[in-house]
């Protein structure tokens, strides 16, 4: 509903709160960076990844619907901190997706902080 009513960005700049469409659903977003050719990295803060979009799928964002509780965190397991990011996510990317997906839900204990402000868990 908000997106409806909200109007396109015409310019954006790094920590811009927006309202994102991704694959056809709307969600709150925090510009990342512009990456050219009108093309925007974007956190989908709810989702807590991170996509890169047309600029054209960006709306403005109240500072109510920012307001609102953030219902994902970014996180790394514990094991992999040490890991690199690329092979891991090669090799474990689908079977994690998959994994969390069915759970929807997990539990996990919060034992750090990763560089760029991940949360460093265990499961």
């Amino acid at each position: 509903q908000a997106a409806a009513s909200s109007t396109p960005v015409k310019t954006v700049q790094a920590d811009d709160s927006v309202l994102a469409c991704d694959e056809g659903t709307w969600y709150r977003g925090k510009v990342v960076k512009v990456t050219g050719d009108n093309m925007v990295q974007v956190e989908l803060v709810d989702l807590a990844i991170t996509a890169t979009l047309p600029m054209a799928d960006l709306r403005i964002a109240s500072p109510d619907i920012m307001k609102e509780e953030v219902v994902a965190v970014s996180c790394c397991l514990d094991t992999w901190v040490e890991e690199d990011r690329k092979v891991a996510v090669e090799k474990w990317g689908d079977k994690m997706a998959g994994m969390v997906e069915e759970f929807s839900e997990v539990q996990v204990e919060v034992v750090g902080q990763v560089d760029g402000g991940q949360l460093r868990v265990k499961i």
